[in-house]
């Protein structure tokens, strides 16, 4: 059980990635080296698994090959493209002074201490 967990997260961790690179039709900021010395890998981990007849290790590796597949495919396209990175948007929060209420002073507490006592005629 394990190992099918630790494939989902190693597996499901591309798709962030697909989808930016699939909007942007772009893969101008991943090396060429970093997607064969992956694909690779993991064509190695999936040979290994067949091997010991390990079904989590096949299943796994073999979508994370997929996913790696189609990030090769979009960067074949892109390069021939030649297309360009796209800055991502960036969020900032706008936060304007006349929209911030600022808190009212505390009022004063009473004090506990009892008035004090008139003075001693002499």
């Amino acid at each position: 059980m394990i190992g099918y967990i630790a494939g989902l997260l190693t597996t499901i961790c591309w798709v962030p990635q697909l989808i930016r690179s699939w909007r942007t039709r772009s893969l101008a900021d991943v090396s060429w080296p970093y997607l064969c010395t992956l694909a690779t890998g993991v064509a190695l981990w999936t040979t290994y698994g067949i091997q010991q007849l390990d079904a989590a290790i096949i299943a796994t590796n073999v979508a994370t090959l997929a996913c790696v597949l189609v990030l090769i495919g979009l960067k074949v396209s892109s390069d021939r493209r030649g297309v360009q990175p796209i800055d991502e948007p960036q969020f900032h929060l706008a936060i304007i002074d006349s929209d911030l209420k600022k808190p009212e002073p505390p009022a004063p507490r009473p004090t506990a201490t009892p008035d004090p006592e008139p003075p001693e005629p002499r």
